[in-house]
C-alpha cells in the first residue's frame, strides 16, 4: 500500500474513528483502525467494537492499493504531533511507515483478515429521512437521559417510535428522568427501534465533523435498517455508522408523563441554572438532594443545601408561580442537565406534588419535554 494524503484530514478522520474503540475488548484487533486504499483514489478508515462500527472514506492519492490495520491510539497521537501539510503511508511487510518530510515512523500492524467484516449499506428498503440540524438537536436532548450502566441494558438505548410516515418520537430514560422529543420525518419504518445512546452520540459528532472531510454536506440524514431489522445503518456524506439495535421491550414511558398539576412555574432558565449550580456545591454527598421551595405568594424559588463538611447556602430566583406552594428535593445533576437541554429563555415547570414526576417544557420547541423525579429530603448530619 502506498498513499499520499493531507495530514489534517487523516488525523481528524482517525480521531473520529477512534471514538468507537473501547479498551474493554478482549480482542486485540479491535484496538486498531483498519486502513484500506483502493484503486478509486480512496482511503477508507474502519473502527469497531462489534456493537458500533464506523467507516470513513477520504480522497487520497493511491499509488499502490492495499489493506492493513494500525494501533489507533498511538497512530492518532503521532499524526497530531506532525506539522507538515501532507503525509505518505507505505506498508512494508508487517509494518506501516508514516512519512512527513524528513520525519519517518514505523508502526507494527496486524493483518486485516482478523478485523470484523462490515456489511454494505446499499439497497436497503426500510429507511428514515431526517433534517440534519433538527436531528442533531434531538440527539443532544435525549441521549443524556439514557442509562449509563448495564443493570438494565434497554435503558441504555433511545426509543424511536413512529406515528405514520411523517412523525417520530425519540424517548430515553434511566428511570430517574425522561426525555421526549417529536420530529417530522419521512419514513417507511413502522415498528419501534431501540438504538444505543452511545451510537447516537457518535452519529451527532460525525454530523458535526462531516464538513472537515467533504464539501458536499447534505441537509438531510438517512438511517436504514438491515434485512433482519437488527442493525441500524447511518450514512451521511462520506461517513457511515453501523450499530447493533437493542432487542428488548422499552418501558411504557407514557404513564410517566404527568397530565395533572397543582402548581405551574415560569422562570428565567439561565438564572435558575446559576442558582442551582451554586447550591449544588454545598450538597457534599454524591446523590444528596438540594431543596427547592416554590412560593407563589412571594413569586420566588429558593434553592438551598447544607453539609457538615462544606457548610450551607441558599439562593433566591424570581419566578411567576401559580398554584400551591411546593417544597421538593432534586438531584442537582439531573435537574441541571434537564434545564441545560433547552434553548428557551423561560422554562415552564409543572408540579403535582413532592413525589410525582415534574415536567419541564419551553415555548420555543413544544415538541420537547423533560421529566425529572424529585428526591426525598433528608438532613445532612
Amino acid at each position: 500500500m502506498k498513499v499520499d494524503i493531507l495530514r489534517e484530514k487523516l488525523y481528524r478522520a482517525s480521531l473520529l474513528a477512534g471514538k468507537v474503540i473501547t479498551t474493554k475488548s478482549n480482542l486485540p484487533i479491535l484496538s486498531n483502525i483498519a486502513l484500506i486504499a483502493n484503486e478509486n483514489g480512496e482511503l477508507i478508515l474502519i473502527a469497531s467494537d462489534l456493537e458500533v462500527s464506523v467507516r470513513l472514506t477520504l480522497n487520497a492519492k493511491v499509488t499502490e492499493p492495499g489493506k492493513i490495520t494500525v494501533p489507533a491510539r498511538k497512530f492518532i497521537e503521532y499524526l497530531a504531533s506532525l506539522n507538515l501539510e501532507k503525509v505518505s503511508l507505505e506498508v512494508d511487510q508487517k509494518q506501516i511507515e508514516v512519512i512527513s518530510g524528513d520525519t519517518r515512523a514505523k508502526f507494527v500492524t496486524m493483518p486485516i483478515d482478523e478485523f470484523p467484516v462490515l456489511p454494505e449499506t446499499v439497497s436497503l428498503e426500510k429507511k428514515l429521512l431526517i433534517e440534519r440540524d433538527r436531528f442533531k438537536d434531538a440527539i443532544k436532548q435525549v441521549v443524556f437521559a439514557a442509562a449509563r450502566n448495564d443493570a438494565h441494558p434497554v435503558l441504555s438505548g433511545v426509543l424511536f417510535e413512529f406515528e405514520g410516515s411523517n412523525k417520530m418520537n425519540m424517548v430515553s430514560t434511566d428511570s430517574f428522568r425522561l426525555s421526549y422529543r417529536q420530529l417530522q420525518v419521512d419514513t417507511n419504518i413502522k415498528d419501534p427501534l431501540i438504538i444505543p445512546a452511545r451510537a447516537l452520540t457518535e452519529i451527532e459528532q460525525f454530523i458535526s465533523e462531516a464538513s472537515n472531510f467533504t464539501e458536499d454536506v447534505p441537509s438531510d440524514v438517512i438511517l436504514s435498517l438491515s434485512e433482519g431489522d437488527n442493525q441500524l445503518f447511518f450514512k451521511y456524506a462520506n461517513i457511515e455508522v453501523i450499530a447493533r439495535l437493542l432487542e428488548a421491550e422499552f418501558p411504557n414511558y407514557k404513564r410517566v408523563i404527568p397530565e395533572e398539576f397543582s402548581s405551574t412555574v415560569n422562570v428565567n432558565r439561565l438564572e435558575f441554572i446559576q442558582a442551582i449550580k451554586r447550591t449544588s456545591i454545598f450538597a457534599a454527598r454524591e446523590g444528596q438532594a438540594i431543596k427547592l421551595e416554590f412560593s407563589a405568594s412571594n413569586g420566588e424559588i429558593k434553592s438551598s443545601a447544607q453539609s457538615v463538611d462544606v457548610g450551607s447556602h441558599s439562593s433566591v430566583v424570581r419566578a411567576d408561580i401559580e398554584g400551591k406552594d411546593m417544597t421538593l428535593g432534586f438531584n442537582s445533576k439531573f435537574i441541571l442537565e434537564g434545564l441545560e437541554s433547552f434553548k428557551d429563555d423561560v422554562i415552564r415547570i409543572e408540579i403535582k406534588d413532592n413525589t410525582a414526576p415534574v415536567k419541564l417544557s419551553g415555548a420555543k420547541n413544544p415538541d420537547y419535554i423533560h421529566i425529572v423525579m424529585p428526591m426525598s429530603l433528608n438532613s445532612e448530619g
